[in-house]
């Protein structure tokens, strides 16, 4: 498996942000690891996440977890987020974990997402 400076030009996943119009998504903090961006539409983006301990001894091709900030969304706009590249962990959404957001200022805590997940086998 070849690692990610081989593909592509000085990459550091805790070092990325991505623009587009008002929304910006970055990993750019301790523990950030999105490895890439894309905008689907003006409220869906692709995104793919870095291997876990990317750029370290420790790196593996795992995908586990995941690590992002997004900001610039319009109060009551939604926008949703569709992840290509994370390990296929089915058990974990199926015995009720869910993925946590916060949004600053208004929540001190984050909260587990109410929505239905959608999970789907990616070819990409």
């Amino acid at each position: 498996m070849s690692s990610p400076k081989e593909c592509v030009t000085d990459y550091f996943p805790s070092r990325t942000n991505w623009t587009f119009d008002s929304i910006e998504i970055s990993s750019e903090f301790d523990s950030g690891n999105c490895a890439k961006a894309e905008r689907v539409t003006s409220t869906l983006f692709n995104l793919w996440t870095a291997p876990d301990a990317a750029e370290t001894a420790a790196e593996s091709g795992c995908r586990t977890w995941f690590h992002f900030r997004v900001k610039g969304v319009a109060k009551g706009q939604t926008i949703s987020f569709a992840v290509k590249n994370l390990n296929n962990q089915p058990r974990l959404f199926r015995d009720g974990l869910r993925p946590v957001y916060k949004s600053v200022p208004k929540m001190s805590e984050y909260q587990r997402i109410q929505k239905a997940l959608t999970l789907y086998q990616s070819t990409d």
